[in-house]
């Protein structure tokens, strides 16, 4: 799975609130038993509307940027930056062999608001 597929599994399943199918597209700290309740409690309280998917930003060992446009339900848009690792066997620790997974906490805010009609 490339970089860019976590983020559109992870939005996948924030818009279909699908919060145990979304531990699965996290780092490897969150695939646990009771993520899923986090994980809810997070992003449960924003109804996804849609969302864009922008160019991967590779930082190199592992390590990538890729912003999303976000748009909710109440017509609000923003740009978010989800922070991508790639990880081996252990959490936290980058290797370019291993799976890619989206940073929880990067998307907890958001980096502008986008006027109406951008």
């Amino acid at each position: 799975m490339k970089a860019r597929d976590a983020v559109v599994g992870f939005m996948k399943s924030w818009q279909s609130k699908d919060f145990d199918k979304m531990k699965n597209f996290c780092t490897k700290a969150w695939h646990r038993d009771g993520a899923q309740d986090q994980l809810k409690v997070i992003f449960g309280n924003r109804k996804l509307k849609n969302y864009q998917v922008k160019k991967t930003n590779n930082k190199g060992f592992g390590l990538a940027d890729v912003p999303i446009i976000v748009e909710f339900e109440n017509g609000e848009k923003r740009i978010a930056i989800a922070s991508l690792m790639c990880e081996g066997s252990i959490a936290y620790r980058p290797n370019v062999n291993g799976e890619w997974g989206v940073n929880v906490a990067s998307l907890l805010t958001t980096h502008g608001e986008l006027n109406a009609g951008n």
